[in-house]
């Protein structure tokens, strides 16, 4: 886009896949699959940028969520810290 124009391709990548999250995040499932085609890009483009773990994961969890037309689960909060003993 316009706010790319002139940086390197390490940046725009940057600024695309922080787009993905934001889409994934929001969850806003009309979206995902764009997020899944620039995933699949991404992956054959520069395979070092996601994870092949998290690649994975994200995809897998994206095709479920298009293909019943549901929400993903949303993410579980962190674990509580244990309790600290003051005595």
């Amino acid at each position: 886009g316009s706010a790319c124009r002139g940086a390197g391709p390490g940046v725009s990548l940057r600024v695309a896949l922080a787009g993905a999250w934001h889409v994934v995040r929001g969850r806003s499932l009309v979206q995902f699959p764009r997020v899944l085609g620039l995933l699949e890009a991404v992956g054959r483009a520069a395979p070092a940028a996601v994870r092949f773990r998290h690649g994975v994961r994200l995809r897998l969890g994206l095709q479920a969520a298009v293909s019943t037309g549901r929400h993903p689960a949303p993410a579980r909060p962190p674990p509580r810290p244990p309790p600290v003993h003051t005595s």
